[in-house]
């Protein structure tokens, strides 16, 4: 999966997510600043709290400050702990793809290589039982929802492919165009297996691959 494996753990981790919690953050409390004053007030005098009948305004005020600072506690609550409940497959193919954008060919091939290493025994086995099983592969582009959580299900494979597609844009970016090739045709090997585009479609890492080394002519 490109970019992570929910749009929103995708924005929450985005630099637009941090400036958006950040700004909400700052909007709440400018909105609740009044009644925090008015509490530090009455706490140091020691004075007693009084009902009082309070305007229609500033009820909204007061539940669009309390609004602003949950959204911006969800925001950085998904920043800190998000990233950690990715399994390892999908979240070294994250990383791979984020080293390859920008055009840190060296570390994206690093994560790619870890991924393929873990988890491409067990992409290879599943591969070649849908392969027995004459499953046809899903399909691409956008989805029902229920096509989609059934591609999501088959993550190692859908990972590893994605792993030998990043190693070899990466190795193409290095100028390796041999062993890029060599990727390719690696990822080519798993027909079954689909990238989430955050854009909202799925792509064949398979196809991709072969599409690159027509262009290499390789």
């Amino acid at each position: 999966m490109r970019g992570g494996t929910l749009d929103f753990l995708g924005f929450a981790n985005s630099l637009l997510g941090l400036l958006t919690g950040l700004l909400t953050l700052l909007l709440g409390i400018l909105k609740l600043l009044p009644d925090i004053r008015k509490l530090i007030n009455r706490v140091t005098r020691k004075e007693v709290l009084s009902v009082k009948h309070t305007r229609t305004t500033q009820v909204w005020g007061r539940l669009l400050g309390v609004i602003l600072l949950l959204v911006s506690m969800c925001l950085f609550a998904v920043r800190m702990f998000g990233q950690e409940q990715l399994p390892m497959n999908a979240d070294l193919t994250v990383r791979g793809w984020k080293a390859l954008d920008a055009k840190q060919s060296a570390q994206a091939i690093t994560f790619a290589d870890s991924c393929i290493g873990a988890f491409g025994g067990l992409a290879e086995i599943e591969q070649a039982k849908l392969d027995s099983l004459r499953v046809p592969p899903p399909a691409t582009g956008a989805v029902p929802d229920s096509t989609r959580e059934f591609i999501l299900s088959r993550g190692v494979l859908n990972d590893v492919a994605t792993c030998w597609f990043i190693k070899g844009r990466a190795m193409e970016q290095s100028g390796q165009k041999a062993k890029a090739c060599e990727a390719y045709r690696a990822a080519t090997r798993f027909p079954h297996a689909r990238c989430w585009d955050s854009k909202g479609w799925f792509w064949s890492p398979a196809e991709g691959a072969a599409g690159r080394l027509r262009t290499l002519k390789w």
